[in-house]
């Protein structure tokens, strides 16, 4: 004897109205994923400190910027000319305007827009300013780890940077007063020594140029 048909279909209805809740389910979660997944847009400066190729045409970024200190960036690099972010402004030291999206659970992070902030006249087509230039970058690069705003070492290496840019003299002992006066950002800065007729004259008159 045959079932009824309206009894015949209850388990039919029922299969269909949980599975339904499982997709729905699984749909809500992939929304809830996607969205933790995105990260919120600032906008900053920063100073590139040094660049790893990452594939064809990406590269991870070590950027130390004003609001977040340094941080990690991937950044797709244009190699036609309609394209918005060129190899020339990831060079070492180069100050850049940055729209970035930070994800607050990841190390790394999407740069949306890049534009340069600071033009310099001579830093990267001098070779005595580019080769101090550069070593003042892995310099900065091995010393400077703060994930955080640090307004007053920010300050520090932009001005100087521009004054190595403009100076046309007096360039040849720039690195060695520049790590001087790093160290004071770093909690090291050698104190002046008080005793005796010799003091830190030499220092301090040269510190004072930058």
């Amino acid at each position: 004897m045959c079932c009824p048909v309206h009894l015949c279909e209850i388990p039919v209805i029922n299969f269909f109205n949980e599975r339904n809740e499982l997709i729905s389910g699984h749909l809500r979660n992939s929304a809830v994923k996607k969205i933790e997944l995105r990260g919120m847009l600032y906008q900053t400066q920063g100073i590139v400190f040094h660049t790893v190729p990452y594939s064809d045409n990406r590269v991870i970024a070590k950027i130390y910027t004003r609001s977040f200190g340094l941080q990690s960036f991937i950044v797709t690099v244009s190699r036609t000319k309609s394209g918005k972010i060129k190899s020339p402004l990831l060079q070492p030291l180069t100050q850049l305007e940055l729209r970035i999206e930070k994800k607050e659970k990841s190390h790394l992070h999407a740069v949306r827009e890049i534009t340069l902030a600071v033009p310099y006249a001579h830093l990267h087509n001098d070779i005595v300013k580019t080769t101090l230039a550069l070593f003042v970058a892995e310099v900065l690069y091995k010393s400077v780890k703060e994930e955080e705003a640090n307004e007053g070492l920010y300050e520090f290496i932009s001005h100087s940077l521009q004054v190595l840019d403009i100076s046309h003299e007096g360039t040849a002992n720039f690195h060695l007063v520049f790590m001087m006066n790093l160290t004071r950002y770093l909690g090291f800065f050698p104190q002046e020594n008080t005793e005796g007729s010799r003091k830190w004259h030499v220092l301090r008159e040269n510190a004072a140029a930058f």
